[in-house]
Parts: structure tokens; sequence; C-alpha cells
């Protein structure tokens, strides 16, 4: 791309997007997205750790683009920054600018957001790469990374558990102090916070009236007259659980004869730039082959996979139409598919969902939703029984909470939240208000006692 070239996009960003584009290569955005973010680190902050020796992907270079990608982002926020500005940045794929910020700017206001899950200490532990040295230090991708989130004011995760989990790496993994509220990282306190992410309310209500929806959750209620629906809709991949929730849906039609004929299951599966998942894709079309040839016949398929794309409007249609929507992801941070089936059960009759325990939306709706753990084939078949026959008294209850607190959990509150945080911590940062004891810097201390002349030791125990 010639300058000429740059310089007309930069333009058309200021004036028309108002942002400021960051100019990368096509061999640092692969290296970068989809090697080390889709191949190392979504799996393994989902639990899902790369399989060695099979995957290889730190051994071509995709780390060292990951780092050129971060710091070309710093580099973009560093020469547009003014005093007084903040920086939030957000997700997995910039673990590494808060602290290239930091390095630059050390007054900065910087605030992190990881929108995915965050996983235990023994899981962050597998992260493949070779540890390495620096001009200072020994090192490893994953201490750079924790490093780098941690150059942040504030950090801020989907659900207490996660944020927990960030905090225990840190300690077990850099050997920072934890404290109540954050991690100490030298004499600096960073605070760590839960603040689960919402939706645009009025958007999505007004995107549900659109004719497109309207008349795609019309064409399903014709043509599943008389039959319950159930729907989904996912990305491809393994983290999602779409193998055992077709496995639990063959279940139920196995233990509940009387709902042969009566019930469809639509899935959509989303297509996705991930890496092969050839044997998943073979190994959900032989269930579902296998599912429509022993309860469905010629005119009638219990069990419809879509593995396409699928536009926005169509699928809220799907949602307003639907008799229950069900989630069985092995892991995920958020979900906010469920929230939107929420709002377009409104006026459609309150049905009930499935969600599994392991995303993060099921703290938000421990007491709407029907919670299940997808590793469990026959719990998730009872699952669905269950909201095919809940009364109508119990489906209005349940959609009542799950609605009171997409309503009042929304993407604004989620905003003005994490920015009041991110100020208050600081505010505090900047008036150097005392909350734990300095970290003791052994390398200062060490070369200052073998510098010295006289020494005095003061021994204690137990306050003697």
């Amino acid at each position: 791309m010639t300058k000429t070239q740059k310089a007309d996009i930069t333009d058309y960003f200021n004036v028309y997007k108002q942002s400021i584009p960051v100019f990368i290569s096509d061999a640092q955005y692969d290296g970068h997205y989809n090697r080390y973010c889709k191949q190392i680190i979504w799996p393994t902050f989902h639990y899902q750790i790369p399989d060695n020796p099979k995957t290889k992907v730190w051994e071509n270079n995709s780390w060292e683009h990951y780092v050129t990608v971060n710091k070309a982002f710093a580099e973009v926020i560093v020469s547009q920054y003014k005093r007084g500005d903040t920086v939030w940045v957000n997700d997995y794929h910039l673990l590494l600018v808060p602290k290239m910020v930091r390095e630059l700017i050390p007054h900065a206001m910087i605030g992190l957001f990881l929108h995915i899950a965050f996983p235990s200490s023994e899981v962050f532990r597998c992260l493949p790469g070779t540890p390495y040295l620096t001009s200072s230090k020994l090192t490893s991708a994953r201490s750079e990374l924790l490093e780098g989130a941690l150059g942040s004011t504030l950090v801020s995760f989907q659900t207490r558990e996660y944020a927990r989990h960030f905090v225990q790496t840190c300690s077990r993994i850099l050997a920072v102090e934890a404290v109540e509220n954050g991690v100490m990282l030298d004499d600096r306190l960073i605070r760590i916070i839960c603040s689960p992410i919402g939706i645009e309310l009025a958007a999505l209500e007004q995107n549900i009236a659109e004719p497109q929806a309207v008349a795609a959750a019309s064409f399903l209620r014709e043509k599943y007259a008389g039959k319950h629906l159930l729907v989904s809709r996912d990305k491809f991949d393994h983290i999602r659980g779409l193998k055992p929730k077709m496995l639990a849906y063959e279940r139920f039609l196995a233990d509940h004869p009387e709902w042969h004929g009566k019930v469809v299951f639509i899935q959509v599966a989303l297509l996705g730039a991930e890496s092969d998942e050839g044997q998943l894709l073979s190994d959900v079309n032989e269930i579902v082959t296998r599912v429509n040839s022993m309860y469905g016949n010629i005119i009638y398929q219990p069990l419809l996979f879509r593995h396409q794309d699928f536009e926005f409007l169509d699928y809220l249609g799907m949602l307003c139409a639907a008799d229950s929507f069900v989630n069985t992801s092995l892991r995920e941070g958020w979900n906010l598919t469920s929230h939107e089936y929420v709002v377009c059960q409104k006026d459609n009759g309150h049905h009930p969902f499935i969600l599994s325990e392991f995303v993060g939306s099921a703290d938000l709706f421990t007491d709407s939703a029907i919670l299940v753990n997808p590793w469990d084939i026959k719990g998730m078949a009872d699952a669905i029984h269950r909201v095919l026959t809940m009364s109508r008294q119990e489906r209005d209850e349940r959609w009542e909470r799950a609605f009171h607190r997409v309503k009042t959990q929304d993407a604004t509150v989620w905003v003005k939240g994490f920015l009041d945080e991110l100020k208050k911590a600081y505010t505090e940062q900047q008036r150097g208000v005392p909350t734990v004891i300095p970290k003791l810097h052994v390398e200062t201390y060490a070369n200052t006692y073998s510098q010295s002349e006289k020494r005095l030791f003061l021994l204690d125990y137990e306050g003697s």
C-alpha cells in the first residue's frame, strides 16, 4: 500500500468514522489473528489446550507477529494521546498494549476489558512458547501477556470467577501480591473488577420490528405449525458444544417417544476462520443423519443443521418464533444471544431457554434460565423435556426475571460503569492512596547491601 493510499484511508476514517486506522501487513494479520489469537489464546482461555505436537503455531513466528501488531496499536495510541485522554483496550487481541503505552506515557489512564473467559492458573500455565531472553530478564509469552495486561490502571472481566482466576494466575506466575481489590505490581495497584457487558435494548427492539424479521418469524410459524421449535445459533468450533447438544437431542427423542413428530430443532452454525474442524463437521453430520433417519420421514425432519452464515434479521425472526433457545457451550465468556432471545420473547410467549452453566451469562440468569452441564447428555435431554412442558405461570415468572436483568444491565450501563470504575482507580493511583505495604525490590536492596561497609541486622520472632 502506497503512502498516498494510506493517507486517503486515514482521511476517510478521520472524517466519516471518527477513527484512526492502524496499518499492518497481511502476514502480520495472519500471524497475529488467525494463528496466535485463534489457535493459541482463544482455545487455551476456553480450556482447550493446544494439541502438541499437532499444533505448531508458536513455531512459525506467530508470537512475534502478535507482539508486532500490539506495538503498532500502541504507537498509534501514543502518537494521538493528549493529557487527560482515556485509553480503553478491548479483548485478548491486544493484551500487550497497556504495558506498551504505560512505558511511554506513565501517567496515562488505561482500562482493559476482557470479553472472553479467563482460565484457571493451571490451564493458563499450559500456554505454549519457549522462554526467551530479553535485554533485562528471562521471560515467556505467558508472562508477557500478564505483564502487558497489568500495564492497565484497571482490568475488568465478565464474571467474578474470571477476575479471581486472573489474580491467582498473576500471583502464581509473576509472584506479584494479590490484595482484596486488585494486584500490586511494584508500587502500583492495578484494580481488578467484574463488569459484565449488555446489549443495546432499544436498538434490538427496533430490529425485531423490521419487516424482514417479522416475515422470518411468520414463515417459521407457518412452516412448523403444530410443532414445537427449538433453535440454536453458534460459531462452528469444538468450544460451542455442538456435538453433545446433538447427542442430547437424540437422547431426548429416545427417552420421550410421545414427542416424535411434534418437535423440530434448528441448529445454525456460522462459518468462521478457525482452524480445521473437519472431524467435528463429520461427527455432527453423522448425528443429524442418524436422528432424521430414526425419528423422521420423507416429509418431516426433527433435526435441521445449517452450516452457513445467517442474516441478523432472519436470526431475530427465528428467536421470535422459537419455543426454546438452547446454548450448551463448553466454555464461553459471555453469551449475548441469550439476552437477545429474552427480548425476542417479549411479545411471543415468554418461552424459556437452556443455558450452559459454563457460560458467563449463567451468573446473570441463575434463576431464570434452565442451567445445564454440557458434559451431561442425559441432564440436557431432561432439560429439553422440561422447557417443552413448563407451565405458563413458570414461563412468565422466569421471563420477567430475565428481562429485568437484560433491561437494567444494558450496554449503556456497562460502558458507564466501566468508565466510572476506571476514573476512580486512576484517582486513587494519582493520590498515592496507600493500600498495602510496597513490594520489596530484592535487586535494589541486594545491590545496596553489597556496596555497604557497615550493616545492622534486626531479628524478630513473633513480636518479641
